[in-house]
């Protein structure tokens, strides 16, 4: 087996809709944050005046900025990464986090478990190995069936090495 490479990087249009949807969040709550006049009271169980109401109100608005400034660092991660899954006849190297250029590379006979997951719809292949745990995304893949190439090659290579 050749090397197989499969790009590993974030899909941008996520990162853009999540970074609208907090900088229009923002925006309004510093609207609703310039004009408040009013105390509010949160799950009938804090009582919050008008000052400390509108504090809480920027406290959010602070929020969703450092939530844009994360966005656009993901938005220029998406358009920047050169990240990729290679995949050799003894291992595998992945990106150790989407964000980011180091490289871990696994060798198939370090592998303790593999444990194909699903959290909230969103599959996920978690492999324990002899250093650490690596994650790969399906959401980060080209497509499912690129995901699903690399989950039967891993497992399969893993478990010819295992005996």
């Amino acid at each position: 087996m050749n090397e197989i490479k499969y790009p590993y990087k974030p899909k941008i249009l996520t990162y853009l809709l999540v970074t609208l949807g907090f900088a229009v969040a923002g925006g309004i709550l510093s609207k609703v944050a310039l004009a408040n006049t009013q105390g509010v009271i949160l799950n009938r169980f804090i009582e919050l005046s008008a000052k400390n109401t509108t504090i809480f109100y920027w406290c959010l608005v602070v929020a969703a900025a450092i939530f844009v400034v994360i966005g656009i660092i993901g938005i220029y991660s998406a358009l920047t990464s050169k990240n990729e899954i290679i995949l050799t006849e003894t291992g595998f190297s992945v990106p150790e986090r989407l964000i980011g250029n180091n490289i871990i590379t696994v060798n198939f006979s370090d592998i303790s478990r593999i444990a194909p997951i699903t959290v909230h719809g969103q599959n996920m292949l978690v492999i324990q190995h002899d250093e650490n745990n690596v994650t790969i995304q399906q959401s980060v893949m080209p497509n499912k069936q690129a995901y699903d190439e690399v989950v039967h090659i891993i497992t399969t290579k893993t478990q010819s090495f295992k005996g």
